[in-house]
C-alpha cells in the first residue's frame, strides 16, 4: 500500500512536471484580457488597432502557442494512463515490461534509421549553445527542458505532412533532431536515476514510437545528407532563441503617453547634462522623468521617475521672484506633494523653459508677463475693506489652440488644482452671456440649442477655458509667495468688491 500511494504522489508530480505550469499562463491570460477590456461592447479605432499590433497581437500569439503546448503535453499524460482510471495497473505493468526487456535484453520494435555521424556532430554542438543550464556533455542535459524541446521538435517535424503540404527540409530534420534528442535523454544521467515506471520514461518512449512511425511513413520526402549538411547551423539549433526583452527607456512614452515637454535643467557641478521630460498619463496624472548624464564616464546615465497628480499636487513658481528680493534669482518650479511628503524642486536654464514646464502642469501657456510691478490688492466687504501690497509679477494665461483630444474626443480641460498657494482671490464679476441665462446652473462655456419649447438641450460645441490673470507677489520679510488668480469661474456674494492695481516700477 505504501508503495503504491508513493508511485501515485511520483507520477503526479512527474506529470505537473511535464505538462508546466498550466496555471500561471491561464493567469497571464486574464490579466491580457482584463488589460484590453474596454475594447469589449464597441468598435477599435486607428490608435487601438495600432498599439494592438505593435505590443498586444505578438503577446497574444505566445500565449496562443504556449496553451496548446500545455493542452498536446496533457493528451500525451493522459494517453497512456487513461483518466487515471488504471493508472495503477499501468505503473506496474510499465515497471513489469522495463524489467523485463532489461533482462532479457529486448527492446520494442522499432524503425530508426541511424542518424549521420557528421550530424550528430552538429546536434551536439547546438545542445552545447543556449542551454537553460551548462552542459559539459549531452549526458548532463536536463530531463524536463530535455524532454520540452524534444517534444517542440517532434510536433514540428512531418507530422503535419499531407498531401496538399508537402514536406520541408525544415520538417525533415526536426524529426531526425527529435530522433537524437530521444537517444540523448535516454542515455543522461538524469533519466537513468528515474524509476522504471517513471512517467518520465514512457512520455519519451511514447515520442520514439511516434518518430518511428513517422519514419514509416511513405508520403513523406525523404532528403539526402549532403543536401542536410550543407544547411546553416541555425537550422540545427536545438533550444529556442532567448529574446530578452528589455523595457523600453523611461525617457520613452509608455502606451498612449503624450510627451508635453523636454527640458534641460541649469548646470550643476558634478553632471555634464541634466534632461528633464514630461509626460501626460491621463487628465490628471503627469510622469516626470529627470536623466541625468555625470561628469565621470565611469558612472552610467541614471533616470529617475516620479508621477504627479495634478488635482492634488501643487505648483509653485519660484521662478517669479523679483531680481530685487533675490539678486540670486533662478527658473526654478518646485512639485510640491497634496499628501505632505515633501516637494520636488527643478532649476530649469531659460525662463521659457519654466514656462513650458508651467503649462505641462495647468494646462495654459503664458501669453504675456510683466515683472517687477507693485500690486495692491483690495477686497471689500459690507462691513470692512482690507488691502494687501506686494511686489512681483503679473502673467495673462490664455489655454491654447488644442492640437490634440482626449481619449473620449472631448478637448482636454485644464488641471483643477492650477497652482500651489496659500492665497488667491477670484473675480466679483457677475456679468452673463445670453446662453449663460438660458441654462442656468450649467458650465458658461458650454453653447447650447433649444428646440421648440421642451427642456431637451442640444450642446452644439463647448468653448475653451477662459483667460486668467496670475499675479505673484513675494515677501522678503516672510519669505512667502503669494498667487493671486483673478478669472471669472468663481461665484461670489454680490455685496462683496474686488480690485487689482498694478503700478510698473522702475528697475
Amino acid at each position: 500500500m505504501y508503495f503504491q500511494h508513493r508511485n501515485q504522489e511520483q507520477l503526479k508530480s512527474e506529470a505537473e512536471d511535464i505538462v508546466g505550469d498550466f496555471q500561471k499562463t491561464l493567469e497571464e491570460c486574464r490579466i491580457l484580457l482584463q488589460k484590453h477590456i474596454t475594447l469589449d461592447g464597441r468598435r477599435a479605432s486607428v490608435i487601438d488597432n495600432l498599439f494592438w499590433g505593435l505590443s498586444t497581437q505578438k503577446r497574444v500569439e505566445e500565449l496562443r502557442k504556449r496553451i496548446q503546448f500545455h493542452t498536446q503535453k496533457i493528451y500525451l499524460v493522459i494517453e497512456p494512463v487513461q483518466l487515471g482510471l488504471i493508472r495503477n495497473i499501468d505503473c506496474n505493468v510499465n515497471e513489469i515490461l522495463d524489467l523485463r526487456r532489461k533482462h532479457v535484453n529486448q527492446a520494442p520494435e522499432l524503425y530508426l534509421p541511424l542518424i549521420p555521424a557528421s550530424f550528430a556532430g552538429r546536434f551536439h554542438d547546438a545542445l552545447c549553445r543556449n542551454s537553460p543550464v551548462p552542459l559539459e556533455d549531452a549526458a548532463c542535459i536536463p530531463l524536463r527542458e530535455g524532454f520540452d524541446v524534444l517534444y517542440d521538435c517532434y510536433r514540428h517535424s512531418t507530422v503535419s505532412v499531407t498531401e496538399t503540404n508537402p514536406t520541408t527540409v525544415e520538417q525533415y530534420l526536426n524529426l531526425i533532431k527529435a530522433h537524437w534528442l530521444a537517444d540523448v535523454l535516454k542515455r543522461s544521467y538524469a533519466y537513468q536515476e528515474t524509476r522504471p515506471g517513471s512517467l518520465y520514461r514512457r512520455m519519451i518512449a511514447q515520442v520514439e514510437q511516434r518518430v518511428s512511425r513517422q519514419y514509416a511513413r511513405k508520403d513523406i520526402s525523404r532528403y539526402p545528407e549532403d543536401e542536410l549538411a550543407g544547411l546553416d547551423d541555425s537550422v540545427f539549433e536545438i533550444w529556442p532563441e532567448i529574446k530578452i526583452i528589455l523595457p523600453p527607456p523611461l525617457t520613452e512614452a509608455k502606451g498612449r503617453e503624450e510627451k508635453l515637454a523636454e527640458l534641460c535643467l541649469s548646470e550643476q557641478a558634478g553632471f555634464r547634462k541634466q534632461d528633464l521630460v514630461i509626460f501626460r498619463v491621463n487628465t490628471v496624472v503627469l510622469r516626470i522623468v529627470l536623466s541625468q548624464t555625470y561628469e565621470s564616464a565611469i558612472v552610467p546615465r541614471q533616470a529617475t521617475e516620479i508621477f504627479v497628480n495634478t488635482s492634488e499636487d501643487g505648483l509653485v513658481p519660484w521662478y517669479t521672484i523679483p531680481k530685487k528680493a533675490n539678486p540670486a534669482a533662478t527658473h526654478a518650479l518646485e512639485v510640491t506633494n497634496g499628501k505632505g511628503a515633501g516637494g520636488k524642486l527643478y532649476d530649469l536654464r531659460s525662463r521659457a523653459d519654466a514656462f513650458s514646464f508651467q503649462r505641462a502642469f495647468v494646462g495654459y501657456e503664458v501669453a504675456s508677463d510683466t515683472r517687477d510691478v507693485l500690486c495692491t490688492f483690495t477686497l471689500s466687504a459690507r462691513f470692512s475693506t482690507s488691502s494687501r501690497i506686494g511686489f512681483g509679477e503679473v502673467q495673462l494665461w490664455h489655454w491654447p489652440t488644442p492640437t490634440s483630444t482626449s481619449r473620449t474626443g472631448e478637448p482636454l480641460s485644464p488641471n483643477s488644482s492650477v497652482l500651489a498657494s496659500p492665497r488667491s482671490g477670484g473675480t466679483m464679476s457677475t456679468q452673463h452671456t445670453a446662453v449663460s441665462r438660458i441654462t442656468q446652473n450649467a458650465d458658461p462655456g458650454i453653447v447650447s440649442l433649444h428646440e421648440g419649447t421642451s427642456d431637451s438641450t442640444l450642446i452644439a460645441a463647448k468653448l475653451p477655458p477662459g483667460p486668467i490673470l496670475m499675479a505673484f507677489t513675494f515677501d522678503k520679510i516672510k519669505e512667502e509667495l503669494t498667487m493671486w488668480q483673478i478669472d471669472g469661474h468663481y461665484p461670489v456674494p454680490s455685496t462683496t468688491f474686488f480690485a487689482l492695481t498694478i503700478y510698473q516700477c522702475s528697475a
